[in-house]
């Protein structure tokens, strides 16, 4: 998925607190992480497309921003966690 392709497959939703272009930079990063954890992946299943993981991510984060960062939080880089510390410092993240 390329940055462009994120941010169409994401411009219907409903975040509109997120930067859509940061929104798809975290999710191809996190996408691309083989060690995040996607939904109920068990040894010996076939793997995920990065679409399918990115796809799982932005509806964690749909759902619930904290469970976002604290499933995803390890992974993100200096910019992306600045980013959620600066939209959501104020709220318990």
């Amino acid at each position: 998925m390329s940055a462009d392709d994120g941010v169409m497959a994401f411009e219907d939703t409903e975040c509109s607190c997120l930067d859509k272009a940061m929104l798809c930079n975290i999710l191809t990063d996190l996408s691309s992480k083989s060690e995040a954890y996607f939904g109920s992946e068990q040894r010996g299943d076939i793997a995920l497309s990065l679409d399918q993981k990115s796809s799982y991510a932005h509806s964690v984060l749909h759902k619930s921003k904290e469970k976002f960062v604290t499933q995803y939080g390890k992974f993100f880089t200096v910019d992306q966690f600045s980013y959620f510390t600066k939209n959501f410092g104020g709220k318990s993240v």
